[in-house]
């Protein structure tokens, strides 16, 4: 899902030479800390503090999944770029949905989380918990 983020923090990988790392952003008043791939290593040096830009963000599962039967959003840290989100789906699309959290949020619940007798375990309009590591995709200029 599209967002407005500003970067608070860049943590390139291990290696100088790795693509990989984290961001530290703000969204809507939240520090959110993400993983990043960057089209290269060399890019990192052109993430300031302050620079507002529009990525892709987005949960990707890693953990559990839960249907509740009626829950508050939230968006809570469990370390690093793994987060749990809580919220109502509001689109379904194979392993992707929608959930309207603290923050609207794509989850990629790859694979797909699917009841024994073959039929969608989720649907919108259910209330849902969601551990994943949080993700984003930007666009430097």
């Amino acid at each position: 899902m599209r967002h407005r983020i500003r970067i608070e923090r860049a943590h390139p990988g291990e290696d100088r030479f790795d693509p990989e790392g984290r961001l530290d952003v703000v969204l809507s008043g939240l520090v959110l800390s993400c993983a990043v791939l960057m089209p290269t290593p060399e890019a990192w040096s052109r993430l300031a503090h302050g620079l507002e830009l529009d990525v892709e963000l987005w949960l990707e599962r890693s953990g559990s999944v839960r249907r509740l039967p009626e829950a508050p959003a939230a968006l809570t840290s469990m370390g690093g770029v793994f987060w749990r989100a809580t919220g109502l789906v509001t689109d379904c699309d194979g392993d992707w949905l929608k959930l309207e959290s603290v923050v609207p949020l794509s989850i990629d619940l790859d694979p797909p989380v699917q009841a024994p007798s073959g039929l969608p375990l989720i649907a919108a309009g259910d209330h849902l918990e969601v551990e994943g590591r949080l993700k984003l995709d930007l666009e430097l200029d």
